[in-house]
């Protein structure tokens, strides 16, 4: 698969997460912020928390952490956060990093299951 198909998968998976959040009344702060560093996918508000969030579609419904996030990834997504912490004058507000969890079904490959992880450790 290449990267423009990759990329228009993952929107619509980001589109999906920005609406559960949004019935959940999170705010919407920013979709897909970069930096050099990387890419966050969804940067939130739930109450007076920024939550940073990062989606992940898998086509099989296991589950794996270290999949999710690679060494590689947590560096990243620690720069990425802190980078936007310090750019937004935000370094002394509560945040936490969540991860969206989208698999199909394992029963009805047409139905998507959903699982919200709250304040990720990196």
């Amino acid at each position: 698969m290449n990267n423009i198909n990759l990329r228009k998968k993952g929107n619509k998976f980001e589109r999906i997460a920005k609406e559960y959040f949004r019935k959940l009344n999170y705010k919407i702060i920013d979709l897909n912020w970069y930096c050099h560093w990387g890419e966050i996918d969804l940067i939130l508000e739930d109450n007076y928390d920024l939550v940073f969030a990062e989606v992940k579609y898998r086509s099989r419904d296991i589950f794996d952490i270290n999949e999710v996030f690679t060494y590689k990834k947590k560096i990243s997504l620690k720069r990425s956060i802190f980078n936007y912490l310090k750019e937004n004058e935000d370094q002394d507000k509560n945040w936490r990093l969540d991860l969206f969890y989208i698999t199909i079904s394992s029963g009805d490959k047409s139905k998507l299951n959903f699982r919200h992880f709250k304040n990720i450790l990196l």
